[in-house]
């Protein structure tokens, strides 16, 4: 069993019957029937062995009740439900004509975000929440004859962190693009003066959906759900989606 989730709601029911059994049924019979206890005890060792046995039994049946009255769920957000933040933004492209395109149109609007010319392993994303990547000429090629392209990382991002924002942009067209799993259609930069701000749209747009933190996670884990992604997985990214934005959310209180 993981004991990250061992507090959890699925959990918990067992120790509220071990305490009920333990407040209800065993220390009463006890405490009503001390003296004749003490008198047992004394008469052998052994007895004295086996009520320290009870005891501890006991004991560990209390700690498990308290604990499940005073230990809250360990996937609760303490923040409320819709809080303005900064979100951090990783955008990649090879272009690097195209990266000053979008570096200059989203200077000024106090966004978080840094811009790379590469990418090859998705865990460089880890720390980032909206992540917009071009497809061709980034990321890795199957086959050195073949142009490198990022749908697989982009997929794997996606697929490792259902709860962060997943976008792509590309000169192609969308209908020659296939094989990406990710949030939004194909972001198209034939026209450098209005894809940046098509990026800053999405930008703002899913900046709004992440700051309601509770509804959105609602949307993933009803998407995570269709995928029959078993109930323990989907605990398992909901504590690391929470503890996630709670990390961030410190970052900004002590930064501002």
């Amino acid at each position: 069993m993981n004991f990250k989730l061992f507090w959890n709601e699925q959990k918990k029911p067992f120790g509220y019957v071990f305490g009920f059994l333990t407040f209800v049924i065993a220390i009463p019979s006890m405490l009503i029937d001390y003296k004749s206890l003490l008198r047992i005890m004394a008469q052998n060792a052994e007895n004295v062995i086996n009520y320290l046995i009870l005891f501890i039994i006991i004991m560990i049946c209390v700690i498990i009740f308290l604990g499940c009255l005073l230990t809250k769920n360990r996937t609760d957000f303490h923040l409320p439900n819709s809080i303005r933040r900064r979100h951090s933004i990783l955008i990649f492209d090879d272009k690097k004509v195209d990266l000053n395109f979008i570096n200059d149109f989203l200077q000024g609007y106090g966004l978080d975000y840094v811009l790379l010319n590469d990418i090859k392993d998705y865990r460089l994303a880890e720390s980032f929440e909206i992540i917009i990547g071009d497809i061709l000429g980034v990321g890795v090629a199957k086959d050195p004859s073949l142009k490198k392209n990022s749908i697989s990382i982009l997929n794997t991002i996606k697929e490792k962190y259902p709860y962060k924002i997943v976008l792509a942009m590309s000169n192609l067209p969308p209908t020659e693009v296939q094989g990406l799993h990710i949030d939004d259609d194909i972001v198209n930069k034939q026209n450098k003066e209005e894809f940046p701000k098509v990026i800053l749209k999405l930008i703002n747009n899913y900046s709004k959906i992440l700051d309601d933190v509770n509804s959105h996670w609602e949307q993933v884990s009803k998407i995570l759900d269709s995928k029959k992604i078993s109930k323990e997985e989907i605990e398992r990214i909901k504590i690391e989606y929470f503890q996630f934005v709670k990390r961030k959310w410190h970052t900004d209180q002590i930064a501002s």
